[in-house]
């Protein structure tokens, strides 16, 4: 089974950002559990903090998607991981990762040692590496503007993801997000602005491999 974007010189390559994706993620689990443990808290507790936040979620489904590079047809899930638009959606969504945290957090967020070098791999080598494999992986003009829609699944996923558990366990990732702080209706606002600077991005992305929307013949062959 070979998908559009399929391109197995780019397996040892794929194969190295995973290993600093998997890497990374594994680091930061280990300092996060050990953190929320080292306030009384428990594993439970601590698998929910981490899990909550968008960069830790989109440098997972980056690793996923280069680990399906790498294993191929056998893996799980591989034709949806290696389509184009989800290669697509994982390289928009880290470089918004990547964006947010170097023009905003990194302000307010001084992490040091350890800390320090897995915020630098979750934000800016794994984000950088990720978008160089798109732009090798996915071929122009595999890309459909009928299945952008599909770009927004995942962001959409995750906002509700973090209304829903912040309604269960009372705990939201970001604060432009904190029901409890900032009360639904300035959280939505933030939520909207969120997808719309993610959709900046995504279109970007997209338009760079897609056929341009307005060209009659090329929108009726995609």
């Amino acid at each position: 089974m070979s998908l559009p974007n399929s391109r197995p010189a780019l397996a040892p390559f794929a194969a190295a950002i995973a290993s600093v994706a998997w890497g990374a993620l594994a680091l930061q689990l280990w300092l996060t559990l050990g953190m929320v443990i080292g306030q009384g808290r428990g594993v439970g507790m601590g698998l929910v903090v981490y899990f909550g936040f968008f960069t830790v979620l989109t440098n997972l489904l980056a690793a996923l998607v280069v680990t399906a590079h790498v294993a191929g047809p056998a893996f799980p899930g591989y034709r949806r991981l290696a389509s184009p638009v989800t290669v697509t959606t994982a390289a928009a969504a880290i470089t918004l990762v990547s964006l947010v945290y170097f023009l905003i957090l990194r302000h307010v967020w001084k992490p040091q040692g350890l800390q320090w070098a897995v915020d630098a791999a979750l934000h800016y080598a794994v984000p950088l590496l990720t978008v160089v494999f798109w732009a090798l992986a996915v071929r122009a003009g595999t890309l459909r503007w009928r299945k952008a829609p599909w770009l927004f699944a995942y962001p959409l996923a995750y906002l509700a993801y973090v209304f829903v558990r912040g309604e269960i366990v009372g705990l939201y990732p970001y604060g432009f997000v904190d029901v409890l702080q900032i009360g639904y209706p300035m959280a939505l606002r933030n939520a909207a602005g969120m997808l719309l600077a993610y959709a900046t991005v995504a279109c970007a992305f997209y338009q760079l491999k897609a056929p341009w929307p307005w060209s009659r013949k090329k929108w009726e062959a995609a």
